[in-house]
């Protein structure tokens, strides 16, 4: 009887560390739940800085979908996604990629041919105050985006 106890018990404790362990959670590189980034995204972000390799630039001309720094982005629930250049709106959709790190953004831009740009998802929180980190390569620059809710 004693020896049945003691089985049951060691089974019980192997399926619980079994169960705890395939409970990893994944975080964005700077911090954030991988899980919950398509939750997280909608709203409106402010753009708050733009780096172009490691140098603040106010304006990313060779990327016409990210515009102004200081341009607000309008996330939706519905995968739609709006912001101005400086001189126009700018309107397309959204999306998580497929591994859950990466936000596609397809814009359609002022001369009709659409932008399609992936960025990595280097944070991600809905904290007090929201903030989204995003980098990608362009032209041979890399370019890193914060922004942060309003």
């Amino acid at each position: 009887m004693k020896l049945i106890y003691v089985v049951q018990r060691s089974l019980f404790l192997l399926i619980l560390v079994g169960a705890l362990a395939g409970c990893k959670k994944e975080y964005f590189e700077e911090g954030g739940l991988v899980k919950e980034a398509e939750e997280n995204i909608p709203g409106t972000w402010l753009m708050s800085s733009a780096l172009k390799d490691g140098v603040a630039t106010s304006t990313v001309y060779e990327n016409v979908q990210v515009g102004k720094v200081s341009s607000d982005w309008i996330f939706t629930e519905n995968g739609s996604v709006s912001t101005n250049d400086g001189t126009q709106g700018l309107a397309g959709t959204w999306g998580i990629v497929s591994d859950g790190k990466g936000l596609q953004i397809n814009i359609v831009s002022p001369n009709s041919a659409k932008s399609v740009y992936t960025y990595d998802i280097i944070k991600l929180s809905r904290d007090v105050t929201g903030q989204m980190v995003l980098g990608h390569d362009l032209n041979g620059s890399t370019y890193r985006y914060t922004l942060n809710t309003q």
